[in-house]
């Protein structure tokens, strides 16, 4: 049954329920759960045709399904999530909690598997293909992700499928990966208003799945084979797409791994007023936007922005040069404590949205690490201006890409 997980909501007019199952990350098991998330979001063995089932979600008073892949360092969670309103908010004796739950697992555990369907959402997954590489810093961050796992091709595709995998499945390979996803550690986790009459109309579906193994997998973290890297290609674009990446130590970023790194991206780019928005505005003269993506599984902090051809090494510098300024403990402290509020306050909105919550929830069983709203924003405060230099000196610039 995996873990099952059905708390109290006593905030939302809405309830949810969700299904996880963990895999391994692969090119090919990323490519079938995507391709089959597009046939189970359209039909099921059930509602077998894309009117019928959009009737149904709609008779639930619009009922939101959403499925989705989703890459946790060396882990696939395929997930599946229902969010509905509740019963005791509509006056209709035929809309109930055995009509959701009827309804969410039908579509979950019996996928319609048929050529027709499969090619309509490969055709799909093309055509989401193309839209990616159309854009510049897409087409750049997927270069710069294959040459950041060179030695390692399980982790090279984690922003688009591979359309040539894509291709090649077959209706008995996605039917194969099925009865190995139903069989894999699971966590199904709800949010209602009556949890007793939930799980106890619940229980015999929380049992269809064989799933015996533990969700948990404190192995997330993917140990790099290093391999440094510094390259271009030049695609004849009008601005160039520059990406750095910092390999930092994991277990250095305490005190708990995400919090330094995160800290450091905000700090570093992503806002208005972050150290290398401002500085790139003074010293190139003009307003270009800087991201800065932490992938604590990885140990990666990547910064990448997008700049005239002409300014690519004095970008470069610039960035280079606010590293090594925090190595030599030159922090901007009205920065650093905007970063912290920043952060503070996406997690204060946690509470406030139902969606946030799940996901928190799936993520914490999956690392086997629990801490509540209050106990993270704590951490946040708690990070110092030391602790953040600290991080820098563990911080590598292990690869370098320009999409010119």
């Amino acid at each position: 049954m995996g873990n099952v997980v059905i708390e109290q909501n006593n905030k939302f007019k809405t309830g949810c329920i969700g299904c996880f199952f963990r895999l391994d990350l692969t090119p090919k098991n990323i490519t079938i759960s995507t391709l089959l998330a597009e046939v189970q979001s359209l039909l099921s063995e059930k509602y077998n045709t894309i009117n019928r089932q959009s009737k149904r979600l709609s008779s639930l008073y619009d009922a939101s399904l959403q499925i989705f892949p989703e890459i946790n360092g060396n882990s696939i969670v395929m997930s599946y999530m229902l969010n509905f309103i509740e019963p005791r908010e509509i006056l209709d004796p035929e809309y109930d909690y055995a009509k959701i739950m009827e309804t969410f697992f039908s579509i979950v555990h019996r996928p319609l598997i048929d050529e027709k369907v499969v090619n309509l959402a490969k055709s799909t997954l093309h055509s989401n293909i193309r839209d990616f590489f159309e854009l510049p810093e897409n087409r750049a961050l997927h270069q710069f992700m294959k040459l950041w796992f060179k030695n390692q091709p399980n982790y090279q595709y984690v922003n688009v499928v591979n359309r040539d995998i894509l291709d090649q499945l077959s209706l008995e390979d996605i039917q194969d990966f099925v009865k190995i996803l139903f069989k894999s550690p699971l966590m199904i986790y709800g949010q209602v208003a009556d949890t007793n009459l939930f799980n106890k109309i619940g229980h015999s579906y929380f049992n269809i799945f064989k799933s015996k193994a533990d969700f948990v997998n404190p192995q997330l973290v993917v140990d790099r084979d290093i391999d440094t890297f510094d390259e271009s290609s030049d695609a004849q674009y009008e601005q160039a797409q520059v990406l750095m990446g910092y390999f930092y130590n994991h277990i250095q970023s305490m005190p708990r791994p995400w919090i330094g790194p995160l800290i450091m991206s905000y700090y570093l780019a992503n806002t208005e007023s972050s150290i290398l928005f401002k500085k790139v505005r003074e010293q190139l003269g003009a307003t270009y936007g800087v991201d800065a993506f932490n992938d604590e599984n990885h140990s990666l902090l990547l910064i990448r922005t997008g700049v005239n051809k002409n300014q690519v090494k004095q970008v470069k510098e610039i960035i280079q040069g606010c590293l090594s300024d925090l190595v030599c403990g030159l922090v901007d402290q009205e920065a650093f404590d905007h970063s912290k509020q920043l952060l503070i306050n996406n997690f204060n909105s946690y509470g406030d949205i139902q969606e946030s919550m799940m996901i928190k929830a799936v993520t914490e069983n999956l690392i086997g690490s629990f801490s509540t709203i209050p106990n993270m924003i704590k951490l946040i405060k708690d990070y110092t201006v030391n602790d953040l230099i600290n991080l820098a000196k563990t911080m590598q610039l292990n690869g370098s890409y320009c999409l010119l």
